[in-house]
């Protein structure tokens, strides 16, 4: 277990803001809910986080929860049985790379939202729940700093597309 401990600061210390999908595959996570006192997603300073997507159409707000560390990446939406409407998890990055994403141990299907540096979507991919190997990967088109999952269906029920503009709030 030691060993595992140390192994786990060495890799933190040396990507503390990247998680690969061969990281994930070796997280040690057990089943568990994330959730607020009030079961409303906070940013970091305890308070409610927002991404706002605006279309050519419409301006959809979608409450957040926010994965900004190792831990919070290796683990996302694991193990979750539903996922309320107009909300998600937001995955930021230090930097604007290609990002891959599986969707071992999550049980509901996703919407993944590949978002770049910019604000700007760079593309969306519909993914399927897998609960044992092989999973299947979902990868962005260029660089992205920033991930959206939200509900599948989401997306096409608000006319989200690539070049879609966000904020955070």
């Amino acid at each position: 277990m030691a060993g595992l401990i140390v192994l786990l600061a060495v890799i933190l210390i040396l990507n503390p803001f990247s998680t690969s999908v061969s990281e994930a595959k070796n997280n040690e996570n057990t089943a568990s809910e994330i959730t607020a006192e009030n079961d409303e997603p906070v940013n970091e300073n305890n308070e409610p986080a927002f991404v706002i997507i605006k279309t050519e159409a419409v301006e959809v707000k979608v409450s957040v929860e926010v994965a900004d560390n190792f831990e919070e990446h290796s683990k996302g939406l694991m193990f979750r049985e539903s996922l309320p409407e107009d909300s998600g998890m937001l995955f930021v990055f230090q930097d604007n790379q290609p990002r891959t994403f599986w969707m071992k141990n999550t049980l509901i299907p996703l919407d993944i939202i590949f978002i770049d540096s910019d604000f700007l979507i760079t593309n969306i991919t519909q993914a399927v729940p897998c609960k044992e190997d092989p999973c299947s990967y979902y990868k962005s088109e260029g660089g992205a700093k920033y991930v959206l999952e939200v509900n599948q269906g989401f997306s096409e029920n608000h006319g989200l597309k690539s070049s879609s503009k966000i904020s955070l709030s």
